[in-house]
């Protein structure tokens, strides 16, 4: 069970480095007034830091050393987990409607592909 605890607690900690990394879109979405789009990546952020203080206060840190089985665990975990965050912001501003099309660019973003289902980027705002 502490595996499993320490599988939370490091997959928390990576999802609180994306909502610090979201803070830059953020700055910008303020800088260039684009509201709904900072309303998206604060609220983003918030969920992010609601997740990680919630598991942190509910799961002790202990001195289990990761094996390599966990590392494929943790892998699959995060991808998924930054995938379904990464997308909510698209999906909060309501520039793309379809959560599954949000996962979707946010994969694409992640894994730098370059694949996209929005016709119009340049529409997009910029943040």
């Amino acid at each position: 069970m502490s595996k499993l605890k320490n599988i939370a607690r490091f997959t928390s900690d990576v999802i609180m480095l994306l909502a610090i990394t979201m803070s830059l879109p953020l700055i910008v979405a303020l800088a260039k007034q684009e509201l709904a789009a900072a309303v998206s990546f604060i609220e983003t952020i918030a969920l992010c830091t609601l997740v990680y203080f919630g598991v942190h206060i509910f799961v002790k840190k202990n001195d289990y050393l990761f094996k390599y089985r966990d590392g494929f665990v943790i892998t699959t975990i995060i991808w998924f987990f930054l995938t379904v965050i990464g997308g909510l912001p698209y999906f909060l501003s309501g520039e793309v409607t379809n959560f599954f099309e949000c996962m979707f660019e946010s994969a694409s973003g992640f894994t730098t592909t370059g694949s996209t289902i929005i016709s119009d980027v340049e529409a997009l705002p910029r943040s």
